[in-house]
């Protein structure tokens, strides 16, 4: 069994995992709203599936339009919020709309090339041939050895990944982290003859391959030669990233039990073809600290994968990983050849329109700037006042059950007392952005393709640049336009971009108790991961620091224990939902509903009705069934219909808001109820 990535929680919203930028943030919650003021379905009672109650007259509508995978209150909120700034960088493009800065001035020019589809239609697969050059031209693993410097700098595809990150144990300094590079497929099971899964993904991966390989001139034959050798490389590399079943645990794909700092001595003698001492010192220039090597039975291997009989296997993955994570940058005819494999493994059925892509690609790289125009031209106070309202009563919620509990030692509540005591509020939108935005200029001679690769490598420059400088703990992982919020373990922080703060999410003209059951609860979730199985293992000031007794910690695994059996095993999408998997969402999505319905309960005339159809209408959604069975084998989300009912069922306030009774499908024992503070 391959090691599920913790990404794809957050897979940063996406709310991530990610929705997500590296394992820093640590949940992104994919919420999604509604309207509390939604009727409730007349045919489905609360007591007998609140989800389908609340959301009935949702589902019924609404329909997956050709090439969505899925559609959900987030989606349409941020299709709005698209269709919103894609106007007005056309009215920008146009001249009626003025640039205040810049950095905006360049963001308009680099999203007119965007859009320019004859020019890059016409120039197709040119502007990349000069790196699927670079790669034929390697004979040696010497000079394999100086490609990857050039590759790892333009962020191309290598069988490992190495980044600059937060150092966990001591954040005010930085880390060099080593990641193993995912294969095609989740295991080498996949690749048996008839795995009907692996068999159609292997599939469309040798269409695209083939057509564009074809497009940047091969021959039919040497085509099919580079689409073998790269599906027998990438069948080692899944080979090599397998863990034991037995070891896989709640904990074990934690960022703490992802942390294994090796010194360098160690991580040079990996491989014996392969030096990343000599490829870490042309990035950050010699050093002796120690490198966060994240998956130590993969490079404990990586001797097998980087070496001269693996060498052209290597180029074919590399050329075609090239070509296929490139084609969203060229011209039309390139897009649609990779879009075989990109909408399978995505979960698409049709490719997102080029208009759309455009400015998605306008996101991924002026995403801060377009955030700080999207706030300050958006945004207003009385949102941001609201929410850090909520959010400090929530906290007051916390600290006064932590005082309270009755299984922990004191000293351990006044350590997470005192982390609740230390936790930022970032809402709205960061005061500035990187100085990236300001040195970077977009090249009106350039390729739409090399503009992106210069952003590119501009920012892997300034990022290996800060490895010997003091860490930024202020900084923000996602832009202000990201419907999106997430708690980062690193920095003891919960950020709230301003895109969330707006109906459905927040929503000034409801009442008090719909706003609790949905950004309240979404606020909880998040400061509830400050105490899930990997937020709990960092201090106030965001260092990765052991401050748990034994038992105390034996207490918290009891706890964390019965959270799994009360998920695990339950059906959904044609599916179980894994109990061990989806924990630190669920021990959040439980945290959430108890944080804020205690708060609400400070303010006058709390509705609980309203409270709990608020925080069900969060969760609505559509998805296919190729996407939904993906998400319930790899998202550490459960699916969504029993995140808006399985956590109400642990609360009192459920059973006499909707008059639940024994019997009910809704209902739980109460020795069955749990809260984990």
């Amino acid at each position: 069994m391959k090691r599920k990535s913790y990404l794809k929680s957050m897979g940063v919203l996406t709310l991530a995992v990610c929705l997500l930028s590296g394992y820093v943030v640590k949940d992104v919650v994919a919420m999604t709203s509604v309207s509390a003021s939604e009727k409730t379905s007349n045919k489905i009672s609360p007591r007998e599936n609140l989800y389908k109650a609340v959301n009935g007259n949702w589902l019924a509508n609404t329909k997956l339009e050709k090439g969505q995978a899925t559609i959900s209150s987030f989606s349409e909120v941020e299709d709005k919020l698209k269709k919103l700034l894609v106007s007005d960088m056309t009215k920008m493009a146009s001249g009626d709309i003025k640039p205040t800065n810049a950095e905006q001035e360049k963001m308009v020019g680099y999203y007119k090339q965007g859009m320019d589809f004859k020019t890059r239609d016409k120039q197709g697969m040119e502007p990349l041939k000069p790196f699927l050059e670079k790669i034929e031209k390697v004979t040696s693993m010497s000079d394999f050895q100086n490609l990857a410097y050039d590759f790892m700098m333009g962020g191309f595809a290598l069988p490992f990944s190495l980044t600059v990150e937060t150092n966990a144990q001591a954040n005010s300094q930085k880390q060099l982290v080593l990641r193993q590079a995912p294969s095609l497929l989740e295991s080498p099971d996949q690749y048996k003859k008839g795995n009907k899964e692996g068999e159609a993904k292997l599939s469309a991966y040798r269409e695209s391959a083939m057509a564009l390989l074809k497009q940047a001139g091969k021959s039919e034959s040497d085509a099919k030669n580079l689409v073998n050798r790269a599906l027998a490389f990438d069948k080692l590399l899944s080979e090599k990233t397998q863990v034991d079943p037995s070891k896989m645990t709640a904990e074990a794909d934690t960022a703490a039990a992802r942390y294994h700092p090796e010194s360098m001595e160690t991580v040079d003698g990996y491989a014996k073809e392969f030096s990343f001492k000599d490829l870490i010192d042309k990035l950050v220039g010699p050093t002796d600290k120690a490198v966060n090597v994240e998956d130590q039975g993969y490079f404990k291997q990586i001797g097998d994968v980087l070496n001269s009989k693996q060498l052209d296997n290597m180029k074919a993955w590399m050329m075609i990983a090239l070509m296929i994570d490139q084609s969203e940058l060229l011209g039309e005819q390139n897009r649609q050849a990779a879009s075989t494999y990109r909408n399978l493994a995505s979960g698409l059925t049709q490719m997102e329109d080029k208009e759309k892509n455009a400015y998605t690609q306008l996101e991924y790289t002026f995403g801060h700037v377009l955030g700080d125009y999207y706030g300050k031209k958006y945004f207003g106070d009385e949102a941001r006042r609201d929410v850090e309202h909520m959010a400090q009563k929530i906290i007051a919620v916390y600290k006064e059950r932590l005082k309270n509990n009755t299984w922990l030692s004191e000293a351990t509540k006044a350590m997470a007392i005192k982390k609740l005591d230390n936790m930022k509020l970032m809402i709205g939108y960061p005061d500035d952005y990187s100085d990236l935005y300001r040195q970077y200029q977009v090249d009106s001679k350039a390729s739409f393709f090399e503009n992106t690769y210069n952003y590119k490598r501009l920012s892997q420059e300034l990022t290996f640049a800060e490895f010997n400088q003091p860490n930024d703990r202020g900084s923000w992982q996602m832009s202000a336009n990201a419907v999106n919020a997430y708690y980062d373990p690193n920095t003891n922080a919960i950020v709230f971009p301003a895109a969330i703060l707006q109906a459905p999410f927040y929503d000034k003209t409801k009442s008090v108790s719909q706003n609790y059951g949905a950004i309240g609860a979404i606020i909880g979730h998040e400061i509830s991961h400050s105490f899930d199985i990997n937020g709990m293992k960092y201090d106030e000031n965001g260092n990765l620091h052991d401050w748990w007794s034994k038992e105390d910690l034996k207490h918290y695994k009891t706890k964390t224990k019965a959270m799994i059996e009360q998920w695990d095993g339950l059906k959904a999408d044609g599916g179980k939902v894994d109990g061990k998997l989806t924990l630190a969402e669920n021990i959040a999505d439980n945290g959430g509903v108890m944080s804020a319905l205690e708060a609400l309960k400070t303010e006058d005339n709390p509705n609980y009705k309203e409270f709990f159809e608020s925080w069900a209408s969060v969760w609505h959604q559509k998805s296919t069934k190729e996407q939904s069975m993906a998400s319930l084998q790899s998202d550490i989300h459960a699916p969504y219909e029993l995140r808006a009912n399985i956590p109400v069922r642990n609360f009192q306030e459920f059973y006499d808001a909707f008059g639940v009774k024994k019997g009910d499908p809704m209902y739980l024992k109460p020795e069955k109820r749990l809260t984990l503070w």
